[in-house]
């Protein structure tokens, strides 16, 4: 046994490991947020898990690795120098990886030392499972064998990311842009810019092409899928059409959006859906709002997310920016939520960001697995503890985790075992979940973090993106809505207009009746100016769109100015080319 044992480690360079010692390696670009973030995350939960006597009396301990290594952005060869790093510290999981290009690479190394890797900051489905796409990049479905050692935490991957932003798009086009600015006669203008890099490309794909958006199903003509293949679309019909009247793809470096937005502007797109991962976002929302650009930007800005550094950063020339995040300023999503929320504030003078709920939440997953197994050092098949087989024994304690109470709601991995139905029945002695009763769809691996809803409504409450806007100073949730229609979520606020595209403040409630009116100044708006009077940015009552005049209190003269106004209606649509329409 003591020769394998030594043998297992000279042919994998693996140092020994201090008894008593859980080591967690965190890979990520460590002087950008996002790897800031995984720190931040991963260091809380050590600290909660110490505090509370180890995993199994062990210590854990966090190792991190720059996969930045002072590059303008991480790479092949960054990630692959940053991955051995962790293996040469003995490292016994490891989580993190953000930029695609440089996670490809990570994932290698940690594949040929069979460690278990929690992504914890890329989206890029092939990373995990890109279906039968049979692409160069192999994973979870295609290489079991291989690749079962790689977990996804957060966020979800791009397709469902694409999923997201294009149902809200759609949302928001159907109920709100549309019969503000075309009346569902003639086709709404809108504009695509995302960053040129690999984990963007299938959703700017989609994005930009009209096909998809107006029909209910297209045939593609080119890759990212075979030539030929039918893939759902968006349908808008009835309701009206969409023409992407520009897009472009953009470095996630790039210093001046000039030619991009002045693009935009002259287009006359109401809708700008903005797809960018890196430090560009922060310029690109500044310059949005010094061209006056009458294009309302969601998408997807992960700066964005820094609260509340991407208010003062852009001396809030952020405001009425949306874009999809895990959770906004304190939701409450559930207590876990909040005291993690709190925790960060209080210890680093800032929010935390997705890599930071993804970093934590996985590592809390490993103390939770390990004291459910009730055994550490595993002991593997060959009977010998700290041997690379291990990760054998943990990868089904992993594909089997339900966690009720996950930190952004609740968590399971997708399902079902690649290998067939005897794999995961075999699990359902050791759980006190049936796996068939919580995943009864089987749809795609046990590695990818589950999310199942895009729409209004959040039902059953399992992890997803939310759609958040800067509003006054604060990013707030803005979809989904409701948790049972027409119950609103406590959380959710309206969503806004710029005040550019539509100067009408007074009319607060921009919805459908019977909700509420767009283009009518009615009994909602004043329902909504009494439910919210007197509150200030944070109070539970408070929406942003209620204070009319922009001070950021809800007062008598935001009263006075819906009085003067009430039961006024306005002349819609909106013509494309002035400030907006009449009050009649």
């Amino acid at each position: 046994m003591v020769t394998l044992l030594l043998i297992s480690i000279a042919f994998f360079s693996f140092p020994i490991r201090a008894v008593g010692t859980i080591k967690i390696g965190v890979v990520g670009p460590m002087p950008w947020i996002q790897g800031q973030g995984m720190r931040e995350g991963a260091e809380i939960a050590r600290d909660e898990i110490n505090a509370a006597g180890g995993i199994l009396g062990n210590t854990v301990e966090i190792v991190t690795a720059d996969d930045l290594r002072g590059e303008q952005d991480p790479t092949g060869p960054t990630g692959k120098a940053a991955a051995e790093e962790l293996m040469a510290a003995g490292v016994d999981f490891v989580v993190g990886g953000f930029r695609t290009e440089a996670v490809l690479a990570e994932r290698t190394v940690f594949m040929d030392n069979k460690k278990i890797f929690f992504i914890a900051g890329a989206s890029t489905d092939e990373l995990i499972d890109d279906g039968p796409k049979n692409n160069p990049y192999d994973d979870v479905r295609e290489d079991y064998a291989r690749y079962r050692y790689t977990f996804r935490v957060t966020p979800i991957n791009s397709t469902m990311l694409f999923k997201s932003i294009a149902g809200f798009e759609k949302y928001t086009m159907i109920s709100l842009l549309m019969p503000m600015y075309t009346g569902y006669a003639s086709p709404l203008k809108i504009a695509v810019i995302s960053e040129s890099l690999v984990w963007a490309d299938t959703m700017h794909f989609f994005l930009s092409w009209n096909d998809w958006w107006n029909n209910a199903t297209v045939t593609l003509p080119s890759p990212p899928y075979p030539p030929g293949t039918v893939y759902p679309g968006m349908g808008m019909a009835p309701y009206g059409r969409v023409n992407v009247v520009y897009q472009a793809r953009v470095s996630a470096i790039a210093t001046d959006f000039t030619a991009e937005l002045s693009a935009v502007k002259t287009s006359e797109a109401r809708l700008l859906i903005h797809v960018i991962s890196g430090a560009a976002g922060r310029t690109f929302i500044s310059q949005w709002n010094d061209l006056g650009v009458k294009a309302v930007p969601l998408g997807i800005d992960v700066l964005g997310q820094e609260i509340p550094a991407h208010w003062d950063l852009t001396g809030g020339k952020c405001q009425f920016e949306g874009f999809l995040a895990t959770a906004a300023q304190r939701t409450p999503l559930n207590a876990r939520t909040l005291a993690f929320y709190d925790t960060t504030m209080t210890r680093y003078g800032h929010a935390p960001i997705y890599t930071s709920y993804g970093a934590y939440d996985a590592i809390i997953a490993i103390d939770e697995a390990l004291e459910a197994n009730g055994k550490w050092p595993m002991t593997g098949p060959d009977g010998v503890s700290g041997t690379l087989d291990d990760s054998d024994e943990m990868v089904p304690l992993f594909e089997k985790a339900y966690r009720p109470n996950g930190i952004v709601g609740k968590f399971k991995y997708t399902g079902p075992h690649p290998m067939g139905s005897a794999a995961y029945d075999t699990y359902m002695a050791n759980t006190t979940h049936s796996y068939l009763d919580i995943n009864p769809t089987m749809a795609g691996t046990l590695h990818d973090v589950f999310s199942n809803e895009l729409g209004p409504e959040w039902k059953e409450g399992y992890t997803r993106a939310l759609f958040t806007q800067w509003q006054g100073g604060r990013l707030e949730v803005v979809y989904p809505v409701y948790s049972t229609i027409p119950t609103r979520l406590p959380f959710s606020k309206i969503f806004m207009l710029p005040r550019l595209m539509f100067p009408y403040p007074s009319d607060i409630v921009q919805v459908p009746p019977p909700t509420g009116g767009y283009g009518l100044i009615d009994i909602f708006d004043a329902l909504t100016i009494v439910g919210t009077f007197g509150t200030t940015p944070g109070a539970p009552a408070w929406h942003a769109a209620a204070d009319t005049n922009d001070d950021r209190v809800i007062d008598i003269f935001d009263a006075l100015t819906l009085r003067i106004v009430f039961g006024k209606k306005i002349a819609l649509p909106l013509p494309y080319c002035s400030e907006g329409g009449r009050l009649s």
